[in-house]
C-alpha cells in the first residue's frame, strides 16, 4: 500500500513537472515571436531596432517617426531659398548639415531595393565636399562665371526604372534665351564599395547642349561618378558624393517634371526666331551707317534693333508669368476629363456638337 502510494506521488510529480516545462517552452515561444514581429515592424518603418519590449515599442516607432519628419521639414524649408540652397544664411546651411548627417543615422532597408528610389527630383541643395573641384552639381554651369551668363532656372535628377538616370541644368542664356544641358546614362551597384546596397557608380554619355527650339549638340566627353543614397523617404533622398559632397534631391510627380519642362522652354521658339531678326536689324543699321548718306534710315534702324532686342525679355518673362499664372488658377481635371481631352476615351472623340469625330 505504502509503495502503491509513492508510486503514485512520484507520477503525479513528473506531469506536473512536463507541464511546466510545456508552459516555459510555450512562453519562450511567444516571447521569441514578438521579438520577432516587434523587429520587422522596425525595419518596416525605417526605424532603428532600439529594443523588443512591448511596452515601449509603439512609443519609440512613433518619436522616431516624427523626428525625421521634423529633420527633413527643416531641411526643405532651409534649402527654399530660389538658388538651390546657395542664398541661405550661414546657421541655415550648418542646421541643414547637421540635419543631414542625423538622417543617415537612421537604419534603413538598402534603398537601392527600395522603389522608392525611382521618381523625379530637384536638386534642392547641394554641399561641396573636401575633394571636390568646381560646383557638385552642373559642373562649370554653375560656377560663379557660368552662372552670369547661363543663369540657372532648374536641376533635376531623374531615376527610371530599371536602371536609368537623367541630370539636367535648365538655363536661361544672357536671362532671356531658355537651354539646358542634358546627361544621360545607367546605374549600377558600385563594385568597389562591396555591392553595399546603396553606391551605385553612374556612366553617362556625352552632355548635350541645347537652346529651346532647335536641335541638341554634344559638348564634352563621357563620364563616371558614384553616389551613396543614405536615406530616403517620400520627399526626399540624401546622397553622398565620392568626393564628400552632399545632395538633397527634393521628390516631385511626373505632372510637376512635365509642368517644370514647359515652364523652363517657355517661349523658346519665339525668342531665337525674334532673336534672328534682331541681329539682322542691328547689321542692316550698320550697313546703312557705313554709308553714311541716310543717317535718319539708321537711326531708326537702330531704333528696331533696341526695340527687338527688348522684346525679347518680353517674350521670355512674360511667358513665365502666364506660366506660373496658370499654376494657380487652373482646375485640377479629373480622369475623365484628362481621358476626353487624349481622345481615348471609349476609343472615340466628340465635338462640340456631340458628334462622334470617328
Amino acid at each position: 500500500s505504502s509503495s502503491s502510494s509513492s508510486s503514485s506521488s512520484t507520477t503525479r510529480k513528473n506531469a506536473h513537472q512536463s507541464h511546466l516545462l510545456f508552459a516555459r517552452k510555450s512562453a519562450s515561444s511567444i516571447r521569441k515571436a514578438r521579438g520577432e514581429h516587434s523587429q520587422n515592424r522596425a525595419i518596416a518603418d525605417d526605424t532603428p531596432v532600439l529594443g523588443l519590449s512591448s511596452n515601449n515599442k509603439d512609443s519609440t516607432s512613433s518619436s522616431s517617426s516624427e523626428e525625421r519628419e521634423r529633420l527633413v521639414a527643416e531641411i526643405l524649408e532651409n534649402v527654399d531659398d530660389g538658388a538651390f540652397g546657395g542664398a541661405m544664411s550661414a546657421e541655415k546651411d550648418e542646421q541643414t548639415f547637421e540635419n543631414i548627417k542625423q538622417l543617415e543615422l537612421v537604419s534603413q532597408i538598402k534603398p537601392l531595393s527600395n522603389p522608392k528610389i525611382f521618381g523625379y527630383y530637384d536638386v534642392a541643395y547641394t554641399k561641396a565636399g573636401s575633394k571636390q573641384d568646381g560646383a557638385p552639381a552642373g559642373g562649370a554651369f554653375r560656377s560663379k562665371l557660368g552662372r552670369l551668363i547661363f543663369k540657372t532656372e532648374g536641376l533635376e535628377q531623374n531615376l527610371v526604372e530599371p536602371n536609368f538616370v537623367e541630370n539636367r541644368v535648365a538655363f536661361e542664356l544672357f536671362g532671356c534665351i531658355p537651354g539646358e544641358v542634358k546627361l544621360r546614362g545607367t546605374f549600377e551597384q558600385s563594385k568597389a564599395h562591396d555591392n553595399d546596397g546603396k553606391t551605385v557608380r553612374a556612366q553617362f554619355g556625352s552632355p548635350t547642349f541645347r537652346i529651346f527650339g532647335l536641335p541638341a549638340l554634344p559638348i564634352g566627353p563621357k563620364s563616371e561618378v558614384t553616389l551613396a543614397t543614405t536615406y530616403i523617404d517620400d520627399r526626399v533622398r540624401l546622397g553622398l558624393g565620392g568626393r564628400g559632397s552632399r545632395f538633397v534631391f527634393r521628390r516631385k510627380t511626373k505632372e510637376q517634371h512635365e509642368r517644370d519642362m514647359g515652364y523652363w522652354g517657355v517661349a523658346g521658339l519665339a525668342v531665337v526666331t525674334n532673336l534672328v531678326s534682331t541681329v539682322c536689324m542691328f547689321f542692316a543699321a550698320r550697313h546703312y551707317q557705313s554709308l553714311g548718306t541716310r543717317p535718319g534710315m539708321t537711326a531708326s534702324l537702330y531704333a528696331a534693333f533696341a526695340m527687338l532686342f527688348a522684346f525679347n525679355f518680353i517674350l521670355r518673362h512674360a511667358g513665365k508669368k502666364c506660366e506660373r499664372d496658370g499654376w494657380e488658377i487652373a482646375p485640377a481635371l479629373s480622369e475623365e476629363a484628362k481621358s476626353f481631352l487624349k481622345g481615348t476615351r471609349e476609343n472615340k472623340t466628340e465635338n462640340v456638337f456631340g458628334k462622334s469625330n470617328n
